[in-house]
């Protein structure tokens, strides 16, 4: 799945993880014996069909920690809950990682 993602391109996400099961076992039924040479056309025919049937792209979800019983830990759920904002972009994009400050500690060596 992860090289059939990279040679297309795409985020692995779209690749089926049960669709990758069948190719794979349907290869391994069909060459029980892979000489060393034929596993690369082997692969490349697995990656092919893979990308053959793409799934729809996810989209973006988010929901408020809260839970239908009380608990102690968490919040009832109420109906601020049930209108929580979506996120706007993917988290990749959102989160920024900022450099470490400069310490301010002196140690001796």
């Amino acid at each position: 799945m992860h090289t059939a993602a990279l040679e297309e391109d795409l985020d692995p996400d779209r690749l089926s993880f049960i669709r990758s099961l069948q190719v794979v076992r349907r290869q391994v039924i069909a060459r029980p014996a892979f000489p060393p040479e034929q596993i690369a056309a082997a692969v490349q025919v697995a990656v092919e069909e893979l990308l053959t049937e793409l799934l729809r792209p996810r989209r973006l979800r988010a929901f408020p920690r809260a839970v239908n019983r009380t608990m102690r830990s968490y919040q009832l759920k109420r109906a601020a809950h049930r209108a929580w904002p979506q996120l706007t972009m993917p988290p990749a994009e959102a989160v920024g990682v900022l450099p470490a400050p400069p310490s301010t500690s002196c140690r001796s060596p």
